[in-house]
């Protein structure tokens, strides 16, 4: 199967393409995805936390690979493990798998934190209630605590199989925003497709003081693999833009940031009055509404 991508992909060399699967290293097999361009195989990044609990056993089957190892794979030594840092086109992305997401550190952060600028997530995450919710509020969470993009893609429907249920759940989110999400509830055959802004992800980390002293106390030295694209570019014709950029989309929001401004003005009106110790007569003008009143008198 992976020897018939190659082959697809050497046919679109400016596509970089992240494919999962299993990879037998001697007496372990890890889970894997491999990442693919111009027909030839650069890298493995494996999953590095393996569930036990709810309707995972995992470790029973796999083991997480090491930081700096190696596999015999397609006739040649390819990298694997959970520090590879994939360059395309200028562009630094990462791999992270599935359940990685969700552990208390999780791998994304680090790689963030070693420069990787997109974050791919191929999941096989199972449907319960809620669920979908629960996985946009991370991938969202996720995607502004790291100042990054960050691409999930669940399996599809057609994956699903004996007591489990997949619903190919898929999002791109951009510094805490959804950009983009597949609105079918179950989905295997699609494509979703959507322009990111990396410059503004590269600007949102020069101006946040706090990314820049995690990245210099904490920034791990993940492997640079380097790709044959040389541009990563678009027309931004999908970017989704809003007329209103700083106003919320919907008249529920918007009335509740309204309420929360005005609760916040009346807190410190309050807290200022009690600090200084004074009465205070606050007059409000009319405006507009009492020129009315008046030509109307």
């Amino acid at each position: 199967g992976l020897e018939e991508i190659l082959a697809c992909s050497a046919k679109y060399p400016a596509l970089t393409a992240v494919v999962g699967l299993p990879v037998r290293a001697g007496m372990k097999i890890y889970k894997c995805a491999a990442v693919i361009c111009g027909g030839e195989l650069l890298a493995l990044a494996s999953k590095t936390f393996l569930p036990d609990y709810g309707e995972g056993s995992e470790s029973r089957w796999f083991s997480p690979a090491e930081d700096g190892d190696t596999v015999m794979l397609c006739g040649r030594e390819i990298p694997v493990g959970g520090d590879l840092l994939v360059q395309v086109g200028g562009v630094n992305v990462a791999v992270e798998i599935c359940e990685d997401l969700f552990a208390p550190l999780a791998p994304s952060v680090l790689h963030s934190l070693s420069g990787a600028e997109v974050i791919l997530n191929p999941a096989a995450s199972p449907e319960q209630a809620g669920k979908r919710a629960f996985r946009r509020d991370a991938v969202k969470a996720q995607s502004g605590s790291c100042k990054c993009i960050y691409a999930f893609c669940s399996a599809g429907y057609t994956e699903s199989t004996s007591d489990l249920v997949y619903s190919g759940h898929a999002l791109i989110c951009e510094d805490g925003k959804l950009l983009c999400e597949n609105q079918n509830y179950t989905d295997s055959d699609y494509m979703l497709v959507k322009d990111c802004d990396v410059g503004r992800i590269r600007s949102a980390r020069r101006k946040n003081a706090t990314f820049r002293t995690a990245s210099v106390r904490y920034g791990a030295n993940d492997r640079r693999i380097p790709t044959g694209v040389k541009a990563l570019r678009s027309d931004g014709t999908l970017y989704p833009l809003q007329k209103l950029p700083f106003i919320p989309s919907s008249r529920d929001a918007r009335q509740q940031n309204c309420r929360e401004m005005f609760q916040l003005q009346v807190t410190g009106l309050k807290r200022r009055l009690a600090a200084i110790g004074a009465n205070a007569v606050i007059g409000i003008s009319g405006g507009t509404d009492l020129i009315v009143k008046r030509k109307a008198r």
